[in-house]
């Protein structure tokens, strides 16, 4: 568990930190999803890692507050599987949108060569012919 473990500890922690979210469920309640710890029964607390403003002790007595206004204030308050969710969908679709492109791109590019090709190869076909009435 978290509170254990300090691999899972700095996993979380990490997590936390960098999609800027608390918890794991949940949008706009993610964090209470903490409350179902240790930590979060016994001391009514999140990690820090859930903190605006990160300091030791920032997450401490915070499901003694119950309104959700002040507590946005303090913390991250959507989980992270839904911040991850909504951030994948986003990049995923520019990421997609960019690939379409480039691929209409380079498809009439091709079809315009094999076009030039044909062209060429008809200008040679034609030339063979000229070629055979001087001699």
């Amino acid at each position: 568990s978290y509170e254990t473990n300090t691999w899972v500890q700095y996993k979380w922690d990490t997590i936390q930190r960098e999609f800027t979210c608390c918890g794991g469920y949940g949008y706009a309640q993610g964090y209470t999803d903490w409350k179902h710890t240790s930590m979060g029964g016994a001391r009514n607390s999140v990690p820090d890692s859930c903190c605006l403003y990160e300091t030791p002790g920032c997450g401490g007595d915070l499901f003694k507050i119950n309104d959700l206004r002040v507590i946005v204030l303090k913390i991250n308050v959507h989980g992270c599987l839904a911040v991850m969710q909504r951030r994948l969908e986003t990049h995923v679709t520019i990421i997609l949108m960019v690939f379409a492109g480039v691929g209409s791109v380079l498809a009439v590019v091709e079809l315009l060569a094999i076009v030039l090709a044909c062209c060429l190869a008809n200008s040679f076909s034609g030339q063979d012919d000229y070629d055979c009435d001087y001699e």
